[in-house]
């Protein structure tokens, strides 16, 4: 029984003292930490707290300005891009424009000119093959000119072919000369009905104008009148050479 209350009395000194101990500890604590220290450390952490919401604020406010400056830098960058893109285009369908223009004209000129060097192969053709004829018929007078006064005058009258013919073809072949190509062929002309004029006379009065006047006034009567007259006029034609 003694030994158990020895042990009892050891096992509760033990317990004292370490209530001691935990008492100690208490106190220092007690004595370490008051009121105003909490008071002071809320202070710090709000203030901390303060400091890093203006710091993740002013970070957000850097990080917008950032944000709008690369969207605008990008809008401008896309607006440039899209400005030189319709650019390139539009010189590009303008480039497509001329070159198809020019590749049409060049059609055009070379269809023009393929016609008009067929429609001058065809009018030289008949143009070679007029003065080849009136060349034919002038060695043929040439070769028998045996009479001169005459046949003066058909080569006079045969030079209207090929003068014609040619003056015509280059006028064709030439515009600009076609006013001064039309004075020669006007003068040609008038010669050529002077010529004619001289060859009726050289071949019905034998170079004699009155004997020619003469001959047409004897024969004068005997012509037809050209446009027929109506039965009423030609009945009166008829009464009036009965009554003569």
């Amino acid at each position: 029984l003694g030994t158990e209350v020895d042990g009892q009395r050891a096992a509760l000194s033990a317990m004292n003292g370490t209530l001691a101990e935990h008492a100690a500890v208490i106190a220092r604590f007690a004595d370490s930490v008051s009121n105003s220290d909490v008071l002071e450390r809320l202070d710090e952490l709000e203030g901390e707290s303060l400091e890093r919401a203006e710091r993740l604020e002013r970070e957000m406010n850097r990080t917008q300005t950032e944000i709008r400056t690369v969207l605008s830098e990008t809008k401008v960058d896309i607006d440039n891009t899209v400005s030189d893109a319709t650019n390139r285009i539009n010189s590009q369908v303008e480039l497509v424009q001329s070159n198809l223009s020019q590749y049409i004209r060049a059609t055009q000129d070379q269809f023009s000119t393929e016609n008009s060097f067929m429609v001058y192969q065809l009018a030289g053709t008949f143009t070679l093959i007029g003065c080849l004829i009136s060349m034919w018929h002038m060695t043929s007078h040439l070769r028998n000119f045996k009479q001169p006064f005459v046949q003066r005058k058909v080569l006079a009258i045969l030079w209207m072919c090929p003068i014609y013919s040619i003056t015509s073809w280059l006028s064709l072949v030439l515009p600009g000369l076609e006013g001064y190509l039309a004075i020669l062929k006007d003068l040609y002309e008038a010669y050529v009905i002077y010529q004619f004029l001289s060859f009726c006379i050289a071949v019905l009065g034998r170079g004699d104008r009155s004997a020619v006047v003469d001959l047409l006034a004897q024969h004068g009567d005997h012509l037809s009148p050209p446009v027929k007259c109506p039965t009423f006029c030609r009945k009166k034609r008829t009464v009036g050479e009965d009554e003569r």
